[in-house]
């Protein structure tokens, strides 16, 4: 069990996800609450590279790498998985564009999360922040599997 990432999890991440459910159409609480779930890795990567657990877990976990996008798009303005299309100041999540190019085998799943015009649906954010949740507590060593209720 990897107690660092547990205690993270415990502290950081679950108390801003119910920020996050609590008002699930706030850029903010989004980015926060994605934030503290992509950091888990520092956790995770304690004495270790951060670069190859991030590229694993998001080819492993779509909901990861939703969250690595949105965090990194709102940190940056753009993302590196994002096509460079750009609307307004970037602080709208329905300004996340996917690039074919860079999502690797997520292409399916991530067509679930956007809108007709091929844009992130901040309404999916909550569920997708929830299920990197329970990805994360699989490997801190926990089952996730009654935590928590569905969004």
């Amino acid at each position: 069990m990897n107690h660092l990432l547990l205690r993270y999890i415990k502290l950081i991440v679950e108390p801003t996800f119910e920020d996050l459910k609590n008002n699930p159409l706030s850029p903010r609480h989004t980015f926060l609450a994605c934030m503290a779930t992509y950091h888990a890795i520092d956790r995770a990567a304690y004495r270790k590279h951060p670069g190859n657990i991030r590229k694993d877990w998001c080819t492993e976990s779509v909901d990861f790498f939703v969250v690595d996008v949105v965090t990194h798009h709102i940190k940056h303005v753009l993302s590196d998985k994002e096509e460079d299309a750009l609307i307004g100041d970037g602080l709208l999540l329905a300004s996340i564009k996917f690039d074919d190019q860079k999502i690797g085998p997520h292409k399916d799943a991530l067509a679930k999360l956007l809108t007709d015009q091929g844009r992130l649906d901040i309404k999916m954010v909550p569920g997708v922040v929830q299920n990197a949740i329970r990805f994360l507590l699989g490997k801190a060593g926990v089952s996730s599997e009654y935590w928590p209720a569905p969004v």
